[in-house]
C-alpha cells in the first residue's frame, strides 16, 4: 500500500491525539479509583487501553524510509516496519495523576501550536529524559516551525 506524505502526516497527528486521549481517560481512571467509583475507574482504565493501542496502531507505518535531502526522512514503499517507539520520562513509567496531565497537556499544547509531531520527534531524538528536557525540545520546535513559517511570509 502506498501511502502520500499527507496521509503519513495525519496518522502521526492522530496517532498523538490519541495518546493523549488516552492519558486523559487514565486521569479520570485514577480520579474515580480515588474516589472510590470502581466502575467509573474501570471503564476509564478501559477507554485509555483501547485508546492506547489504536494510537500504537497509527503510529507504527508499513513504510521504510532512508535519509534524504537536509538529513529529512525519506519515505518509501517497502513495507517494512517502522520502529515502534514510546513517548516514556521517568515520571512516566510510574505516573501520578499529575504527571499523567501534564503529559496530556504538553500533547493539547503541541496539537493547538500545529507541531505535535516535529515536538515529539524533537524529544524523541534527544532522548528526553524528562519533563523539563521534553518542554524545551518541545519549544524548539514550535520556534523551527514559525521561523519557517514567518521566512515564507516574507
Amino acid at each position: 500500500m502506498k501511502m502520500n506524505n499527507k496521509s503519513v502526516r495525519n496518522n502521526g497527528a492522530d496517532a498523538l491525539r490519541q495518546e493523549r486521549e488516552s492519558l486523559e481517560a487514565a486521569q479520570a481512571a485514577l480520579t474515580a479509583a480515588s474516589e472510590g467509583d470502581r466502575v467509573t475507574a474501570l471503564c476509564a482504565h478501559e477507554k485509555a487501553k483501547a485508546l492506547s493501542i489504536e494510537a500504537e496502531a497509527l503510529r507504527s507505518t508499513a513504510l521504510s524510509h532512508t535519509i534524504g535531502a537536509g538529513g529529512e526522512v525519506h519515505h518509501h514503499s517497502l513495507n517494512l516496519p517502522h520502529p515502534n517507539t514510546k513517548i516514556a520520562a521517568d515520571t512516566l513509567l510510574h505516573p501520578n495523576s499529575v504527571n499523567i496531565g501534564a503529559s496530556a497537556e504538553r500533547l493539547c499544547l503541541l496539537e493547538a501550536a500545529g507541531v505535535s509531531q516535529l515536538a515529539v520527534d524533537a524529544a524523541e531524538t534527544i532522548s528526553a529524559a524528562n519533563s523539563l528536557e521534553k518542554m524545551l525540545a518541545h519549544q524548539l520546535a514550535l520556534c523551527h516551525a514559525t521561523a519557517f513559517k514567518t521566512i515564507c511570509q516574507a
